[in-house]
């Protein structure tokens, strides 16, 4: 049971207001599986358990068999039924994101079933966790076979043909390259699905909820591509299954951001409409063009938000990667996620910066010394360099417009609403950001949360309240953290 503003949980709760964001809310506004949740007498705590389809109390008013006193079930207190997960609760469940239990081949076919029939489910059975790698995965290997079967074998016959060697050398040529050129733009058409209609959706003040759970919708619903895989037919069938994953996506969409139904099928309408007409040969080379051609074409504001929400969603996969591969919090400078290979120098710097990237110091270089590639050994010396230079009481520390404040962060259930990146453009001899100007912020859970400048002393105040609760030091505001003076830690 999760905030539909702002994806709070509002388990265990007695006033009927978001502590996050302030939004009303009733028991009455949200579904569970019978039996699933325990609703507990607001006077006495018996418990009683929901048996209707939506898992609500019938009656929803009577009289407490054990304090006598009348109430309703929109004043109760809603729990998880004793030995149940949060994610047990929610009267359905995407297959796959339970396939330890179900099996992985029966998850994903199952998963792909939801594509055809249970797109509105797919967006409302989503909890406060992304699992935005997991749904990633998954659309990749759907759209995977669907190329491979309908085109990519083609590809792999025209290299074969032209390879030197005998019959078993180009086989194994002609495999690798059908089974590569298939995964390249079966990744590439599911991301550029994904990016444009998660910016269509920004353009119209929707999408809040961040790009992983764009990227959750629009994947668990590929499902109605595989028709595209059917012998033969699969070019005739093609339309149908496109304009199906199209709809279906809109529906799932509007559930998991919480957004406008209409709007969400002029989102996806967008990339249904504009990538047929693109040969799939052009696809992976246009993908950044054809994002950046929708960032021109929005408003400044808007288009810079967008941007900045990417690259702080980027900046964040490569920090939970990074976790994940060693014990304790990440304490090193925030240059080493471009270590990741997924992160370019262009991530730090918002699309409205005042600095350039020869301002931007990374121990004896700066970030216009990386131009992509692999990183050389003078470049990784210098990130090294300049990991050495932050002292152990380091909470915050700025790599141009990018504040990261992950020091002393633990993946983990208890720090996901902890922030880890806070895109605050660096001033430094320029005029103070508006008090409209959209601050993005990275968390640990790997989403992003949009905050006006005029709003941001009352959420960072919040948060420094979860930060107090995971043993952490307050944050400063972030335009104190500048490039040459990290924040850190007040003696105790």
């Amino acid at each position: 049971m999760n905030c539909k503003t702002c994806g709070y949980a509002l388990w265990n709760l007695r006033a009927r207001v978001c502590p996050e964001c302030g939004q009303g809310f009733s028991p009455a506004d949200f579904e569970f599986a019978p039996t699933s949740v325990k609703f507990c007498c607001p006077h006495c705590n018996q418990e009683y358990y929901g048996t209707d389809a939506r898992g609500h109390l019938v009656p929803r008013e009577f009289e407490c068999v054990t304090c006598t006193k009348p109430i309703t079930m929109d004043e109760m207190v809603v729990l998880p039924a004793q030995g149940l997960r949060e994610a047990d609760t929610a009267p359905y469940q995407v297959p796959w994101l339970v396939r330890l239990d179900k099996g992985r081949l029966s998850a994903w076919f199952r998963t792909v079933g939801w594509g055809f029939g249970m797109s509105p489910q797919v967006g409302r059975s989503l909890g406060t966790q992304a699992a935005t790698g997991t749904a990633f995965g998954f659309g990749v290997s759907v759209l995977f076979i669907m190329v491979l079967l309908s085109a990519g074998w083609f590809a792999g016959v025209m290299t074969a043909s032209d390879a030197p060697g005998g019959f078993a050398l180009q086989l194994v040529v002609g495999t690798a390259v059908a089974l590569l050129c298939s995964l390249a733009v079966a990744a590439a058409l599911l991301g550029i699905v994904i990016a444009t209609a998660h910016g269509v959706l920004r353009m119209m003040g929707e999408g809040t909820r961040g790009m992983g759970r764009s990227t959750e919708a629009i994947a668990y619903t590929t499902g109605p591509m595989l028709t595209m895989a059917v012998p033969c037919m699969g070019i005739y069938i093609l339309p149908l299954g496109w304009i199906w994953w199209m709809v279906g996506g809109a529906l799932a969409l509007a559930g998991a951001q919480q957004a406008k139904t209409w709007k969400c099928f002029v989102a996806m309408a967008v990339p249904g409409v504009v990538l047929p007409g693109i040969p799939i040969a052009s696809v992976i080379i246009s993908i950044f063009s054809t994002i950046g051609a929708f960032s021109a074409a929005m408003p400044p504001t808007a288009s810079a938000t967008l941007g900045t929400d990417f690259s702080v969603t980027t900046l964040a996969m490569a920090w939970r990667a990074e976790a994940a591969m060693q014990s304790g919090p990440v304490t090193a400078h925030g240059s080493s996620l471009m270590k990741s290979g997924i992160v370019s120098s262009g991530a730090y710097l918002t699309a409205d910066a005042t600095l350039s990237p020869a301002d931007v110091p990374i121990g004896s270089l700066t970030l216009a010394d990386f131009t992509g590639g692999p990183l050389s050994s003078v470049q990784q010396q210098s990130i090294d360099a300049a990991s050495a230079s932050l002292s152990s009481a380091t909470i915050a520390h700025r790599v141009g417009d990018m504040v990261f404040t992950y020091h002393g962060v633990d993946r983990g259930p208890k720090s996901d609403r902890l922030w880890i990146i806070i895109a605050w453009p660096d001033r430094t001899g320029a005029a103070a950001l508006d008090p409209a100007y959209e601050i993005v912020v990275g968390r640990a859970d790997g989403e992003t949360r949009t905050y006006a400048v005029a709003d941001f002393p009352a959420q960072l105040q919040y948060q420094n309240m979860i930060r107090a609760q995971n043993n952490l030091a307050p944050l400063p505001m972030p335009d104190t953290v500048t490039q040459e003076q990290p924040a850190l830690a007040p003696e105790r």
